[in-house]
């Protein structure tokens, strides 16, 4: 054993010389067959283009220890990967008898407001459904197949790519009676709140008439606008809770301000946008000026801006196979974009009315020392 230390730390004292020597004129002297233009005397096979001198902790196959930190890599932009937050959109419609009259001479109120939601062709749950968590509630206060419910309801819980769930139960629904909106409000917040969280929760609420309520469906001189409080209350109560309301009157004129001060409810704001409409065209407009406006201006990123870099990064809106025609949005503009966290960006302004109602893509490039993704 002692015998073996010894030609080992022999054999160890020859290399140590021998690299001494080659370290002296120059030359890599030694056996091995690297062709690296470095002045290491080591026995590898390495065919780096370092000039280390053995101090170095590099990864190759040698026996040396680079400390180079270049990786290879080549760092441009990075392609800065984020998703929208989806906003949830839950139809509440009014079934009550009177949406069974004609609008202007032409289709029912029903009619008119089932086709603009879900014409396969047209319909806005079908051309928005994969962007929109949307769901349907139609309402009443009596149906005979459910005589013990008050409000009456038909419900489609709200879900990406509900538009098929969502027609087959509105295309089999028709008309019933009664107008108990503060009851059917209540329901329908109380379904959202349990529905996905930290979504952005909104009712559009459809009807053509003054409410009533379950205890009194009928209500008569003071009882009416007690009913009238209590849907306003309804809303006040849902807006308090994170649910916002869009209020659109079908066919009825609002000479009791009854429907503007629903829609101030519903947004928590005076002259609340409030949407009456007598025709096709005023309704199906109603429903883009709401639907369109719910899509969501809040980004998630997946990855963190480094803090003092963020105005290097760039955002734009627009068709990527035509970059002209992208439109530039600026950081911390009133009409471009900030960020609410390193991780999440929002657009304001001019600039999230553009994304509200364009088509086009969003893109976000920045320099790599200015993001930082994910690791997955």
């Amino acid at each position: 054993m002692i015998k073996t230390m010894f030609y080992l730390f022999l054999i160890l004292l020859l290399l140590g010389c021998s690299k001494e020597n080659d370290s002296k004129d120059g030359n890599s002297s030694d056996a091995d067959s690297d062709t690296d233009t470095d002045t290491d005397t080591d026995t590898d096979t390495d065919t780096d283009t370092d000039t280390d001198t053995d101090t170095d902790t590099d990864t190759d196959t040698d026996s040396d220890s680079d400390t180079s930190t270049d990786t290879g890599e080549i760092c441009a932009e990075t392609q800065v990967d984020f998703e929208n937050q989806i906003p949830t959109v839950l139809l509440l419609v009014d079934r009550s008898r009177s949406m069974d009259s004609a609008l202007e001479g032409m289709a029912t109120r029903w009619d008119v407001a089932r086709d603009a939601l879900i014409n396969q062709e047209t319909g806005f749950i079908k051309l928005l459904e994969s962007e929109i968590r949307f769901g349907l509630t139609t309402y009443a206060g009596e149906d005979a197949s459910k005589p013990e419910q008050c409000p009456a309801l038909d419900i489609v819980e709200p879900d990406l790519f509900n538009f098929g769930a969502i027609e087959a139960m509105y295309s089999a629904a028709e008309p019933l009676m009664q107008t108990p909106t503060p009851n059917a409000v209540d329901a329908a917040a109380d379904m959202l709140l349990r529905d996905i969280p930290n979504s952005k929760k909104i009712i559009v609420l459809v009807t053509d008439g003054l409410p009533d309520t379950c205890d009194n469906p009928n209500p008569t001189g003071a009882e009416e606008e007690a009913a009238r409080q209590a849907a306003v209350d309804a809303v006040s109560a849902a807006f308090g809770q994170g649910v916002s309301t869009y209020v659109i009157s079908v066919g009825l004129e609002d000479t009791t301000g009854h429907f503007q001060a629903l829609a101030n409810a519903g947004l928590g704001v005076e002259d609340a946008p409030y949407y009456e409409t007598n025709d096709q065209a005023g309704l199906i407009q109603a429903f883009e000026d709401i639907i369109y406006g719910a899509r969501s201006c809040v980004f998630e990123l997946q990855g963190e801006v480094v803090e003092g870099k963020e105005a290097e990064c760039a955002v734009a809106f627009g068709d990527p196979d035509f970059p002209d025609t992208m439109t530039d949005f600026a950081f911390e503009d009133a009409n471009g974009w900030v960020l609410n966290s390193k991780s999440e960006m929002e657009l304001v302004g001019d600039a999230c009315d553009t994304i509200k109602t364009g088509s086009g893509k969003l893109a976000v490039e920045c320099p790599c020392d200015a993001f930082v993704a994910e690791v997955e």
